[in-house]
């Protein structure tokens, strides 16, 4: 349990991880006691907020047992009595009667703590009915310090900083250990792990590297556990899971080494082999924090094999069972992952941020900062798809200086992302490349093919909305390719939803119609419930584009029930303004301003630029009902509005709606030359679906001023329109031109 430092003296504080490191490597060997890792113990500590202590009552032994499963606790005090030599009182308790089984007292150099534990270790043995260490085995336990000593400070005091949450001050310390002592497999084993938790991927390999080379000399459980652990960081998930399946064969009471197993299974795709696992594990008779644990990673693996609702069940009942014996840190794990489950499934976004704020809550109270700031991530995840880009942006912005101050990199790339997103959304998008930028340049880095698939989609909507339709093809390929190769499905499904947006605006609606299915098919294997609205509504606009109005309006009607069901509310707003659009065409001018003035509404208050479609599209239902004077108004607000924006869609929405009632009120030369220049935009950026809204209003501004070319230039239009799918506008040609005949 640790030891006391009676000195109070913080320079020694270092020794108390020492001796608990080399207690427990004594007390392992021979395999005849099972010994709690020091990272278990760590956690349990943390989460029951237990002081260093040299004797614990009855009823904190009692909490004790219930969250490791221990029989026994080993606790006690150490401080220098002069002349280099420090003097250490361990105390044996039984952690179920409180009984306390024996106390011994040693002295020795405090340089040579090896032989310190040396004699208590044996003392130790002795009481608890196991032999004595061949000179083999207490070889063993003096390696599990460096040599040098030191170096052995400063390890120690580097695996403190690690249970401590404080990777950045840990990675500076085992660095210094390591060049002391470059031959000592465990400090460079921490070390990897600390460059893990800090986002270097590289750096962390390196380090694992040397762990495994260095691993021989050490005990079968020790070098398995050493190993394990550096395949993992090395992305060699097969070896991980061998490693931990040998350690899990050989010590089938251990719930930690099943633990890593199921980590490794999964990380390697392999749930349906943690299953079986976890079947031998609800075998046995463990402790109440345990049974919390093996719900939580059953969790996991559901999580993995898309069970969402299973995954947010079991995560749920980890909750409870930790709450009942004090697990906190099992709890906010626990609390985090059901919140992440119920959001893919569509639960409304209050209970999924009322459980994430309980799990900072808690880890604020164990001390791990980073865990705490990552809660805010999903806090300003869940404001962002309500459509409060603005409270999202806080949550992230106010996460951001601690990911900093920690020195936790990945994350920072990650909230740089969700900033990008929120830009995005709010219509910024050169500030939203940037931000995609910074993050694209760190994964770059550290070549983290994650990262990189998500990345590429970023950029490849930014390419979208400034007008680079083949680059951003290019790029959501890419995308879709990496995350394929990752077996990344969500992310998979919503690449493939981007394609289809972009063969719309290409006219391309066939292949669009065939990226929407497969993102809708995708959603609805992996129980993606919120990523389901995005396709759906994407086959209404190939419907609508395509000339049925009253498919697309089913379609759209349909996405926004699902909307208002999990509080999407500005995809909700998108469809609104589909849906004013179709009551344009429909000329039911009244339902349209109406759905459209609703949607101009929710875009103010998150501001954003999406703002200029809804404002635009009124205008045009103002205009073709009559009022002009209103619709002069709204489509002035829209062109203030689209200035900020730096995509091209906002300013073609706002050049027809504009040239239409320019005409209206005797400024039709105006009209047509802003339509011109929306028109050689369009064409120049590949803007197929827009170039014919275009030409559409440019022949009805002709038609109503007179001129001769209107009659040929609708059989033109209605001809290319028709021969790439796009019926809409073919039939609305025809249509005029039928009229213009008489």
């Amino acid at each position: 349990m640790g030891f006391k430092n009676l000195s109070g003296n913080p320079e020694k504080a270092w020794l108390s991880t020492a001796l608990s490191e080399m207690l427990t490597t004594d007390l392992s060997q021979g395999d005849q006691l099972r010994t709690i890792p020091g990272e278990s113990v760590a956690m349990m500590k943390a989460s029951l907020a237990l002081p260093e202590a040299d004797s614990f009552s009855r009823e904190t032994l009692g909490r004790i047992r219930q969250n490791v499963g221990s029989d026994d606790v080993i606790v006690g005090s150490y401080v220098p009595v002069g002349d280099g030599q420090l003097r250490v009182d361990l105390r044996l308790q039984d952690a179920a009667t409180g009984e306390t089984l024996g106390s011994i007292s040693e002295k020795g150099n405090e340089s040579e703590i090896d032989s310190i534990v040396n004699k208590v270790g044996g003392e130790l043995r002795a009481k608890l009915g196991a032999e004595p260490l061949s000179d083999a085995q207490s070889a063993l336990v003096r390696a599990s310090l460096p040599s040098n000593p030191e170096a052995a400070r400063l390890y120690s005091q580097g695996l403190q900083r690690l249970r401590w949450f404080d990777a950045l001050k840990a990675r500076d310390l085992l660095e210094k250990a390591t060049e002391l002592d470059p031959n000592h497999a465990p400090t460079h084993s921490a070390l990897a792990e600390a460059w893990s938790i800090l986002g270097y991927d590289s750096k962390a390999k390196e380090q694992a590297k040397q762990a495994l080379e260095l691993s021989s000399r050490f005990s079968k459980e020790e070098r398995e556990l050493i190993e394990g652990r550096a395949h993992e960081v090395l992305g060699e998930s097969a070896k991980a899971v061998e490693s931990y399946r040998s350690l899990w064969e050989f010590f089938p009471d251990n719930v930690d080494y099943a633990l890593f197993l199921i980590r490794s299974q999964v990380a390697a795709g392999r749930g349906e082999d943690a299953v079986r696992v976890l079947a031998d594990l609800r075998k046995l008779n463990v402790s109440g924090a345990d049974a919390a644990r093996i719900d939580l990673a059953e969790a996991s693996v559901a999580s993995s094999l898309s069970d969402f609702k299973r995954d947010a069940d079991l995560a749920g009942q980890a909750v409870e069972k930790g709450k009942t014996v004090g697990a906190n840190l099992v709890v906010a794990q626990a609390l985090a992952l059901e919140a992440d489950a119920l959001e893919r499934m569509g639960e409304a976004p209050q209970k999924t941020i009322a459980l994430t704020n309980e799990a900072r809550e808690l880890y604020l109270a164990a001390g791990d900062r980073r865990a705490a700031a990552r809660t805010l991530l999903s806090v300003g995840d869940a404001l962002y798809d309500e459509g409060d880009y603005e409270g999202a942006k806080r949550q992230f912005e106010d996460a951001l200086p601690v990911f900093r101050e920690v020195g936790a990199e990945k994350s920072i790339r990650a909230t740089e992302e969700r900033i990008g997103n929120v830009h995005y959304s709010q219509g910024k998008l050169l500030e939203a490349k940037s931000d995609y930028e910074e993050a694209l340049r760190y994964d770059r880095e550290i070549n983290d093919p994650f990262g990189l698939s998500s990345d590429y989609g970023n950029l490849a909507n930014v390419l979208d909305g400034l007008g680079d339709l083949q680059g951003a093809l290019k790029m959501q390929l890419d995308s879709l390719d990496a995350f394929n190769a990752i077996g990344d499905r969500r992310g998979a499904s919503a690449t493939l939803n981007n394609l289809g947006n972009l063969f719309v605006e290409m006219g391309n609606l066939g292949e669009a119609r065939k990226y929407f299915d497969q993102s809708l098919a995708m959603t609805r294997e992996i129980a993606y419930r919120r990523g389901e609205p995005y396709p759906m509504a994407g086959i209404g606009d190939t419907m609508l584009y395509g000339g049925d109005l009253a498919g697309a309006r089913k379609q759209y009607e349909q996405t926004v029930a699902m909307c208002q069901e999990m509080k999407d509310e500005d995809f909700l707003a998108q469809q609104k303004v589909g849906l004013a659009f179709i009551s344009l065409n429909e000329k039911k001018y009244s339902d349209g301003a109406a759905l459209a003035r609703d949607a101009a509404g929710q875009y103010e208050k998150t501001n954003s630029t999406n703002a200029v479609w809804a404002e635009a599209i009124l205008a045009r239902n103002l205009l073709a009902a009559g009022s002009v004077e209103e619709s002069k108004i709204v489509v002035a607000k829209a062109a203030d509005v689209a200035k900020q924006a730096a995509g091209q869609a906002p300013r073609y929405e706002v050049a027809m709606a504009e040239a239409r009632v320019k005409a209206k009120t005797g400024k039709a030369d105006e009209g047509r030359k802003e339509l011109e220049a929306a028109l050689a935009s369009a064409r120049k950026f590949g803007y197929r679906t827009y170039e014919y809204q275009i030409r559409l209003a440019m022949v009805e501004i002709e038609m109503a001023s007179g001129a001769a070319a209107a009659k040929s230039q609708l059989r033109d239009l209605e001809r290319d329109a028709r021969a790439h799918g796009a019926l809409l506008v073919a039939n609305q040609a025809r249509a005029l031109a039928q009229g213009s005949g008489g």
